[in-house]
């Protein structure tokens, strides 16, 4: 017996299937209404799709960890998916060299170049040990030092947090007493509140004599 709801559904069926590869396809509904129905894209490529509609999405391949991003007609532009992001940039470095004097800050030897993760939205590496800040908020701010060859005897350092030049914070302060010439290290946290554009960077101070050997060092900022 012939029914007509269940033929209108079945051309419903057949243009979906036939159109699937369009991103906008009209259907014939129940009703004998002409709908227009998105068929919305999946990306994954390091250069984005060209012309996409509302709610198509693109798994950016350029960045380290990808990022997923939606399509927005509002704005006219590929947005981060909300809650696919980190919110934690680290930098991380095996090795290098520690210039000191006494009682001078140095940057520590991080760049760009050792970026280990980064949310493009909240960071950005400016420059040696440099990390400017997109978007106001808390931020818990860590950094981490450590040498080869700390000199024996009592050897003053400082780890601390400058922000826009001026220091806010110690990581970490205090001297090391070693005994003979070895391995030595630093870590602490700082939270701090910041706003955009502020320019965070970590310093030392060493009181060791001669250039060290640096065994690791690290920066790691997350937006609580």
């Amino acid at each position: 017996m012939f029914n007509k709801t269940n033929y209108i559904i079945l051309i419903l069926t057949l243009a979906v299937f036939y159109t699937a590869n369009a991103q906008e396809i009209r259907v014939i509904d129940n009703k004998g209404t002409i709908q227009t129905i998105r068929n919305n894209q999946v990306t994954v490529d390091a250069t984005a799709p060209t012309n996409p509609i509302e709610g198509d999405v693109w798994y950016d391949t350029n960045t380290t960890p990808i990022i997923v991003k939606i399509w927005v007609e509002s704005s006219s532009d590929w947005e981060p998916i909300p809650g696919n992001l980190s919110k934690t940039i680290i930098l991380n470095r095996n090795g290098g060299s520690l210039p000191n004097a006494t009682n001078t800050f140095f940057d520590l030897p991080l760049t760009a170049a050792n970026l280990v993760t980064n949310n493009p939205g909240l960071y950005s590496v400016t420059g040696t040990s440099e990390i400017t800040i997109i978007e106001t908020g808390n931020y818990l701010i860590s950094g981490e030092l450590s040498a080869t060859n700390m000199p024996a005897g009592d050897t003053k350092y400082i780890l601390g947090v400058f922000v826009n030049g001026i220091r806010v914070g110690y990581l970490s302060r205090g001297f090391a007493s070693l005994p003979a010439r070895d391995y030595w290290g630093t870590t602490g946290t700082l939270m701090y509140q910041l706003n955009a554009n502020d320019i965070v960077k970590i310093r030392y101070v060493l009181n060791a004599g001669s250039t060290l050997n640096s065994n690791f060092s690290n920066i790691g900022i997350t937006k609580i």
